[in-house]
């Protein structure tokens, strides 16, 4: 008996429009209507309210479904983590076109950056007390430190350069007068002047050095609504009493990532449209509209974090309908319950973050770069958003949210609860 799963809810094998209660050894007597109609809310109110667990109990699902198939959830993050690897290393593809001289460039004229401020500090320092600067071999060295910044670097034009090098001259010969000729002031200046925007040197704008950064965008986007889509079938299937093969889990995956993108892009334009709005009323019609805009801006978070999570839910493996519409019909008579146990699972989850951030931080020992310190970090972030991806796909049956036909038949083998234990 010990294959047998756990006691949860799943779906009859006597009647697939219904959920039966499985208590563990056997089928219990205890049924609900699998699917509701969000368009009914008193309908969608009783037979969500039989099978929606308590905010303890969806946390603790959300991590026995994440515990179940930790490769999976492992694999789906690397996924991620491939397409932020891309997008950075098209980043910097795109930079080296962009600014004049490449990355190598760039680096060694931020490092000629702090060498200039060191050498204005320097002379600060010499103009304060009118002394320093005449000690042995101190123009020399100046003269020398700039003229090799500038052959590294070439941060200077010719003329510029030769000016400085005619300013320290004169500062030279004239002794303690140089502070009264304006010559030394004309030094400090010319250290002042450069400035970042200078250490990256002149830009390029043209579109086409743009393509490699927005193909690794592109990247990054198919490959976090793919991990989505596929966490998000996998929680689904779970819950129905499946089990997907990894073909099939993809195959069924990847048709939904458009999906996924036109739901992005619909969010986005949303958050745009309130945040234009909002900033038009506070410019033209009264400055004093921006004093409600923390309490504005917190009431549309509260109430789009469980509608926009179903929305995805919905986008990844529900029905053909708008995923919005159809999310705030599924929780219009049970959204203070959901937003409390999405708001539990993201404390739970930030709890753990936060607990293995430290530990990441006292187990990796101090040789060890900052860059492999920060991309052990990251991933360990992505796979806790990756278990953040299971909490709404559970909620979502819980309301009674349909699912596609993909979602309940793995036409390679997929097993049904009801052939294990029936």
């Amino acid at each position: 008996m010990s294959d047998l799963p756990p006691a949860d809810w799943y779906v009859d094998p006597e009647d697939s429009a219904q959920y039966r209660y499985w208590d563990g050894q056997a089928w219990t007597e205890h049924r609900s209507p699998r699917y509701s109609d969000p368009s009914n809310g008193d309908n969608a109110d009783e037979s969500a309210g039989t099978k929606m667990r308590s905010a303890p109990q969806l946390v603790a699902k959300t991590i026995s479904i994440a515990a179940s198939h930790w490769r999976r959830c492992v694999l789906a993050s690397l996924v991620i983590g491939v397409g932020y690897l891309a997008v950075s290393l098209l980043f910097l593809v795109s930079a080296s076109a962009v600014i004049d001289g490449g990355i190598g460039k760039i680096v060694d004229r931020l490092e000629a950056l702090g060498e200039l401020t060191e050498i204005r500090e320097r002379l600060e320092d010499i103009n304060t007390n009118e002394a320093a600067f005449f000690l042995p071999g101190e123009h020399d060295k100046i003269a020398s430190e700039l003229a090799e910044i500038n052959a590294k670097t070439g941060i200077y034009s010719s003329s510029k350069f030769d000016e400085i090098q005619r300013q320290l001259n004169s500062i030279s010969a004239s002794g303690k007068d140089a502070f009264s000729t304006g010559d030394f002031d004309g030094v400090l200046e010319q250290t002042e002047d450069f400035s970042i925007r200078e250490a990256l040197g002149p830009f390029d704008w043209s579109p086409i050095n743009f393509l490699p950064l927005a193909l690794g965008l592109l990247i990054v986007w198919i490959t976090s609504n793919l991990a989505k889509a596929a966490v998000t079938r996998l929680a689904i299937a779970e819950l129905g009493g499946q089990k997907l093969r990894l073909r099939v889990l993809i195959n069924q995956s990847l048709p939904r990532v458009p999906r996924l993108m036109g739901l992005d892009m619909k969010v986005l334009g949303l958050l745009a449209a309130f945040f234009l709005v909002f900033a038009v009323l506070t410019v033209f019609v009264s400055p004093w509209l921006a004093l409600l805009a923390i309490p504005a801006w917190i009431a549309v978070a509260f109430y789009a974090l469980p509608v926009v999570s179903l929305a995805y839910v919905v986008a990844a493996s529900g029905p053909s309908k708008g995923s919005l519409s159809y999310a705030v019909r599924l929780i219009r008579q049970r959204f203070w319950k959901s937003l409390g146990r999405l708001l539990l699972v993201i404390l739970a989850m930030f709890a753990v973050s936060i607990a293995l951030q430290i530990l990441l931080g006292l187990a990796l020992p101090g040789s060890i770069s900052v860059w492999v310190t920060q991309s052990v970090q990251t991933l360990v972030s992505i796979v806790l958003g990756i278990v953040l991806t299971i909490a709404p796909a559970i909620l979502y049956r819980d309301l009674g949210g349909e699912v596609d036909a993909d979602s309940e038949n793995d036409p390679s083998g997929g097993t049904e609860l009801g052939s294990w234990v029936s």
